[in-house]
């Protein structure tokens, strides 16, 4: 009996030391960081075009055949200059019916204005009735309303013959022509698109980051990549709402202040944004752990050195290691290299402080 009383002490004992390894062994060595929330700046490099700050269609406002387009792109036209002009037959016939209407409606009105004339010294004379003077009042009156209607319609084909012509309404340089001599060319479908003599602006595509939202009215370095020496101060003035789909990228523009030394349009250009997003503490790769099947970081309590594994919230990893959005406060120390070998309770020693 005594052997089997020995063997039960035996098992009992060793069971104990299994159970309780949690303070077993000397401190452990690892690497401590002190938690500090601080901006984390990012940078996009950009590249993109010098265009016209603004830009203005030009199309005619009535269909018809093109006879003539004066102007290529690249050309450079005066406000009033001829663009193009459409073939003016039916502008030049219609022109011809509405004149020929006008002058019948004023020749009726002259002879309308002639009875009434006649009459009212009639009447004054008692030689002819009322009624007829109220009848000759009449048809004068619908004689001014054919000459009024006569010459609004003799208006709206001198209009549309002078639409035939097209005219810059700006000064500036041409950058698109969609159309040639024969087409026909619908109203309103822009014809030629001219940027405005002035003002320039930078246009780049950029991935849609949050940080976008702050950037407008910020500041940027713009270089011209033809002549790397010169850089020109921009105004970010522009950045689209929606994402393209085929690119997955925004539009961004900023306003060039080139007064000095003008950039040309389609110059390739260059800058660099700088932006700086939630406040997050930098934590090197070793630092991150798994909890629960989410991330977390050992926490050491400063006065017990003991450890205590914690969750967080990853905002983004880095090239060289991860920033953590929530789940650490202000100062506290986080394990880094050696924490894959701590354990709940674990006493850990500092080997190198980072700050």
């Amino acid at each position: 009996m005594r052997p089997r009383r020995s063997s039960a002490f035996m098992s009992l004992g060793l069971a104990l030391a299994l159970a309780t390894p949690l303070y077993a062994g000397g401190p452990l060595s690892v690497e401590e960081i002190v938690a500090r929330y601080e901006s984390a700046v990012s940078a996009l490099e950009l590249t993109g075009t010098v265009e016209a700050a603004d830009v203005v269609p030009l199309a005619f406002k009535s269909a018809g055949r093109i006879v003539s387009i004066n102007v290529d792109v690249g050309d450079r036209v005066k406000e009033g200059d001829v663009i193009a002009e459409l073939d003016p037959t039916q502008a030049h016939a219609a022109l011809g019916a509405a004149s020929a209407q006008s002058a019948a409606a004023t020749a009726q009105l002259t002879q309308a204005q002639s009875v009434y004339d006649r009459l009212s010294g009639l009447v004054e004379r008692g030689a002819t009735t009322r009624a007829s003077l109220e009848n000759a009042e009449q048809e004068l009156m619908a004689a001014r309303a054919s000459v009024d209607e006569a010459e609004a319609q003799l208006a709206k084909a001198r209009q549309a013959l002078a639409d035939m012509t097209l005219r810059a309404t700006v000064t500036g340089i041409v950058t698109q022509r969609s159309g040639e001599p024969g087409q026909v060319a619908a109203a309103g479908q822009t014809l030629v698109t001219l940027a405005r003599e002035g003002a320039r602006e930078a246009q780049f595509y950029v991935p849609p980051v949050p940080e976008l939202d702050a950037m407008i009215g910020r500041k940027i370095a713009v270089r011209s990549l033809e002549d790397g020496s010169e850089t020109f101060e921009a105004e970010i003035s522009e950045i689209a709402p929606l994402v393209n789909s085929s690119t997955a990228t925004i539009s961004l523009r900023a306003r060039i202040d080139d007064k000095d030394r003008p950039l040309a349009l389609g110059t390739p250009i260059s800058s660099r944004l700088e932006m700086a997003s939630e406040q997050l503490v930098s934590l090197p790769s070793a630092a991150l752990v798994t909890h629960l099947g989410k991330p977390a970081v050992w926490v050491i309590h400063p006065d017990s050195r003991r450890a205590e594994i914690r969750n967080v919230e990853i905002a983004r990893f880095t090239s060289d290691g991860v920033q953590i959005s929530k789940g650490l406060e202000e100062g506290e120390l986080v394990a880094g290299a050696g924490s894959y070998l701590i354990y709940p309770g674990r006493e850990v020693v500092a080997v190198e402080a980072k700050p």
